[in-house]
């Protein structure tokens, strides 16, 4: 039996109210968002600290995670502005924003995009210094290797040597021929300084 007209209408009444209430409702909602979205640092015009002093605030995890994701990758490009003996400080730093910053990044689903991205960089500034300067920040990472950090990262909430290994597998097999390069080249210069100064393998 068909519907009757009368009834067809009243249907296509309802479907219409319903949307008429589901865009009311979604707009309502995106105002809010708009309205109370967390106000970030401009990467155009902040400073890489203040980018990162913003990224381990909580207001940077009410971003939407693809926002977060993409600010991310822009402070690693960002951090290409600073010399390479400030990024190993930054690095090497226990500032509690720069530990917030990164608790923040490994809740995120891209955080290993993210760490590829900052790897890059590093890599990139590495080997822009001579010959001389490399040997020397060498010496650093050879020493910083050897403490307690090193020996138990997981204290602190970095990866354990298993983790790190597995880790920079996949970074190495992820790479572009020229960034694979500059890490396999990094790694055997660290081991030759290692050696050198007759320090044992950290792992």
């Amino acid at each position: 039996m068909s519907p009757s007209p009368s009834n067809l209408g009243r249907a296509l009444r309802g479907i219409v109210w319903l949307a008429l209430v589901a865009i009311v409702i979604g707009g309502a909602w995106g105002i809010w968002r708009w309205a109370t979205y967390p106000k970030y640092p401009d990467l155009a015009t902040a400073t890489v600290e203040e980018a990162i002093a913003f990224m381990g605030d909580d207001e940077f995890n009410r971003m939407f995670e693809w926002h977060r994701r993409r600010y991310a990758l822009g402070v690693a490009e960002k951090m290409r502005e600073k010399p390479f003996a400030e990024i190993m400080r930054m690095m090497t730093s226990r500032a509690p924003e720069h530990e917030a910053a990164a608790r923040n990044i490994r809740r995120l689903e891209a955080r290993r995009e993210i760490g590829d991205a900052f790897t890059r960089v590093f890599l990139d500034k590495f080997f822009e210094e001579p010959p001389m300067k490399q040997k020397a920040y060498l010496t650093v990472f050879a020493y910083l290797q050897q403490t307690e950090i090193a020996q138990h990262p997981e204290r602190v909430g970095l990866p354990t040597a298993e983790e790190f290994k597995a880790g920079m597998g996949r970074f190495i097999g992820s790479q572009p021929p020229r960034v694979q390069g500059q890490m396999g080249q990094f790694l055997l210069d660290l081991r030759r300084q290692r050696e050198l100064l007759g320090l044992p393998e950290p792992f």
